[in-house]
C-alpha cells in the first residue's frame, strides 16, 4: 500500500546503446512504439535500451530524455535518471513534466524535501497540473506531514488519489478508515493492486474473514510474491510450504520468500529444519553475499551468537568480503570467546569496520567501562546511536554509580503504573478477546519471549470492539501520564520528545503459560514502552514471580545488574516506561501471563 515503490534490481544505465540507432523518423517511431509496449509489459530496462537508441538518431530531446530517465528509474537506477532528467531540465526549465518527473525520481532516492520543492515549482508552472498535485502529497506524507497530505488527496479527483489517501491512513493509525476506502475502491473495480493491499490490511487488522480473503486474492493473484509470503505466515502455511520452495529454487535471490519460509519452520517445527532453506539457496549461490547476511541474521535473532560468528568466516571464504570477520566480531564478544573477538578488534584493517556500539558493549564485558562510556558518550551526541546507546550508557552509570543515571531513568513519573478499569475497561472481555486472538498464535522468531506465543499484525488495528475499547483506554491513560512528565529535556533521549505528537509504533499480545517469561530487552524504534495485564499469576510467596524488571543488564552483555525496580503485575494495569529502559519478566512457576503491549514514538518531524 504505497505508491511509488518498484523494485530496484537493474545495473548502472549510460548514453551508449547496444542497439543501432533508427535510419530515419519513421523507424524512430516504430521504435518508441516498441519501447512503450516493453514499457508495459514491466521490461523497463529492455524499454530503456530501445528509447537510448532513438536518442542516438535525434540527439538531446527533452521529452525523450524524460521517458528514458523514467524507465531507467523503473529498471533500477534512479541516480542515473536523475543525472538524465538534469540533462533535460538544462533543455527545458520550465517544463512542469521534466520538472515533476525529477520530484519523482528524488522521492525515489529518499530525498523527500527537495522532491517536495520540485513538484510545488511543477504545480507553479501549471497550477492544474493533477500528476504533480499527487505527487506533492505523496512527498508531504513521506515527510509526515498527513494533514496537509490528506488535504491534497481528498481535493483531487481520480481513484489514483483515493488509493494514495488510503495508504496514509494506514499510516497515520487509521487502518479502519483506510480499509473502508479500499472497499469502495474495489466495489467499483477490483484492481489487483488494491485487492492486494486489502488482504494484507485485512491481516494487519486481525479482521474476522481475513484468512479467507487472504486465500481469495492469492487465487486472482497465484504468483504474487507478498501474497504468498503472507499466505505462509498467516493463511494456509505449510500449504504453502513447497510452493515457497518451487520459487525460491527458481529465484534464489529472492531473500524475502528465504527469510519468511526460515521464519516459519522456526515457529513451527524444532531443530534445525529453518537451516534447509538456506543449505539450498547457497549451494546455488555460495558467494552471494546476501544469502549469507540473511543466515547470519537467523543466527543471531535466535540468540544463537557462535553459529553467527562461524557463518561469518563461511561468509568471508565464500565471498572474499573480508567485512564478514568484521561482523564476526559483536557475535565472538556476545558468546564469551573473547579472544577471538579482541583479535579482531586489533587488526588494523578490520577495526575500522567494526560498529562502535558492538565495540562499547565489547568493553563492557570486559570492565572497561571508561571506554565503554567514551565510545557511548560519542553515539549518543551525535545520536548515531538510537535506543540502544542510550539503553548500554544507563547500564554502564548504573555500574560505575554515576549521577547521570538518575538524570536517565530515575526521574519522577519516568515510570508509572496505571489502572485502566478506570477508564471503563472491561477485564474480563479484553482477556477473552485477546484469548481468542491467540488461537492461531505461534512462538514468535527473535522476540524476547520465551516459552510462550505473540500476536502478529497490529492489535491496535484490529476490528474488534474490545480491542477498540482498550485502545481509546490507552490513550487516555497515555495522555495523562504525558502531562506529568518532566518538563521538555532536548539533552534526554525521552523527554525531548515529551511535547512532540506521538504514535502507537506497534502493538502485540503475549501469552506465556508457567515458566515463560521475556529475556530483557529493548524496543529501539521507541520512546516509551509499555504492558497492560490481563491475566497475572498469583505470587503468594512474595517472591516476585511474573514481576516485570526495569533496568536489569541483558543476558548478551556478560554482567551481572539487577534491575532498578520491580513492578509486580495486576490485571487491568497499565505500566508506561522509557525504551531506553532494558526490561524483562521474572518466570512464574504457576498461572499463566497475558499482556498487550505497545510502543509509542514521535510523528516524522
Amino acid at each position: 500500500m504505497r505508491n511509488r515503490r518498484l523494485a530496484l534490481c537493474s545495473p548502472r544505465s549510460t548514453m551508449k546503446s547496444g542497439l543501432p540507432p533508427p535510419a530515419s523518423a519513421e523507424d524512430a517511431n516504430r521504435m518508441l512504439a516498441e519501447a512503450e509496449r516493453l514499457r508495459g509489459l514491466g521490461a523497463f530496462g529492455a524499454a530503456a535500451e530501445v528509447v537510448r537508441a532513438v536518442l542516438a538518431f535525434t540527439g538531446d530531446d527533452a521529452g525523450l530524455l524524460r521517458a528514458y530517465a523514467l524507465l531507467i528509474s523503473d529498471a533500477g537506477d534512479p541516480e542515473a535518471a536523475l543525472a538524465v532528467l538534469g540533462r533535460a531540465v538544462r533543455l527545458a526549465p520550465r517544463d512542469p513534466a521534466i520538472i515533476n518527473s525529477r520530484g519523482v525520481v528524488l522521492s525515489r532516492l529518499g530525498r523527500h524535501a527537495e522532491a517536495l520543492e520540485a513538484h510545488d515549482l511543477a504545480i507553479t508552472l501549471m497550477p492544474d497540473f493533477e500528476d504533480a498535485r499527487l505527487n506533492k502529497a505523496i512527498s508531504l506524507q513521506e515527510l509526515g506531514r498527513f494533514d496537509e497530505a490528506r488535504a491534497i488527496y481528498r481535493a483531487l479527483n481520480g481513484v489514483e488519489a483515493r488509493y494514495a489517501l488510503a495508504t496514509l491512513e494506514r499510516e497515520a493509525g487509521e487502518p479502519a478508515v483506510a480499509a473502508q476506502i479500499l472497499d469502495d475502491l474495489i466495489a467499483a473495480e477490483p484492481r489487483p493492486e488494491w485487492l492486494r493491499a486489502r488482504a494484507m490490511l485485512a491481516l494487519e487488522r486481525l479482521e474476522q474473514d481475513a484468512r479467507s480473503r487472504l486465500a481469495a486474492t492469492r487465487r486472482s493473484m497465484p504468483d504474487d510474491p507478498d501474497l504468498l509470503i503472507a499466505d505462509l505466515l498467516d493463511g494456509a502455511g505449510c500449504d504453502v510450504e513447497p510452493i515457497i520452495e518451487r520459487r525460491l529454487a527458481a529465484h534464489p535471490n529472492w531473500y524475502d520468500g528465504l527469510r519468511a519460509l526460515a521464519s516459519y519452520r522456526r515457529e513451527t517445527e524444532e531443530g534445525d529444519a529453518w537451516l534447509e532453506p538456506f543449505a539450498a539457496a547457497l549451494a546455488r549461490r555460495p558467494a552471494d553475499p546476501a544469502l549469507w547476511r540473511e543466515l547470519i541474521n537467523g543466527f543471531s535473532a535466535g540468540h544463537a551468537f557462535a553459529d553467527a560468528a562461524v557463518a561469518c568466516h563461511r561468509a568471508a571464504r565464500a565471498t572474499d568480503d573480508y567485512a564478514f570477520i568484521a561482523a564476526a566480531f559483536a557475535f565472538h564478544s556476545a558468546s564469551g570467546n573473547m579472544a577471538a573477538a579482541s583479535a579482531i578488534l586489533g587488526d588494523p584493517r578490520l577495526a575500522p569496520q567494526i560498529a562502535p556500539l558492538a565495540q562499547a558493549e565489547h568493553a563492557v564485558r570486559r570492565s572497561a567501562l571508561d571506554e565503554a562510556g567514551d565510545i557511548l558518550e560519542r553515539l549518543c551526541e551525535t545520536g548515531e546511536g538510537g535506543v540502544a546507546a542510550w539503553a548500554l550508557r544507563g547500564i554502564v552509570w548504573q555500574m560505575t554509580g554515576d549521577d547521570r543515571a538518575e538524570w536517565l531513568t530515575g526521574q519522577p513519573a519516568l515510570v508509572a503504573a496505571i489502572d485502566l478499569s478506570c477508564h471503563g475497561v472491561d477485564c474480563a472481555a479484553v482477556a477473552a478477546a485477546l484469548d481468542h486472538l491467540h488461537e492461531h498464535t505461534r512462538r514468535p522468531v527473535g522476540q524476547s519471549v520465551r516459552g510462550g506465543r505473540q500476536t502478529r499484525g497490529n492489535l491496535f488495528a484490529a476490528d474488534l470492539p474490545e480491542i477498540v475499547r482498550l485502545r481509546h483506554a490507552v490513550e487516555t491513560a497515555v495522555a495523562e501520564f504525558r502531562a506529568d512528565l518532566p518538563r521538555r529535556d532536548e539533552r534526554h533521549p525521552a523527554l525531548r520528545h515529551r511535547d512532540a505528537r506521538w504514535r502507537f509504533s506497534a502493538s502485540w499480545s503475549v501469552s506465556l503459560p508457567p515458566g515463560g517469561h521475556h529475556i530483557s530487552h529493548i524496543h529501539p524504534k521507541g520512546i516509551f514502552s509499555s504492558a497492560t495485564y490481563w491475566h497475572v499469576p498469583e505470587d503468594d510467596a512474595g517472591t516476585g514471580e511474573g514481576a516485570l524488571e526495569l533496568g536489569a543488564a541483558p543476558p548478551h552483555l556478560g554482567v551481572d545488574l539487577p534491575p532498578i525496580r520491580r513492578i509486580s503485575p495486576r490485571v487491568g494495569q497499565l505500566v508506561l516506561f522509557p525504551s531506553i529502559f532494558y526490561h524483562g519478566t521474572r518466570p512464574a512457576t504457576t498461572g499463566r501471563r497475558l499482556t498487550a503491549a505497545f510502543d509509542l514514538e514521535p510523528f516524522p518531524a
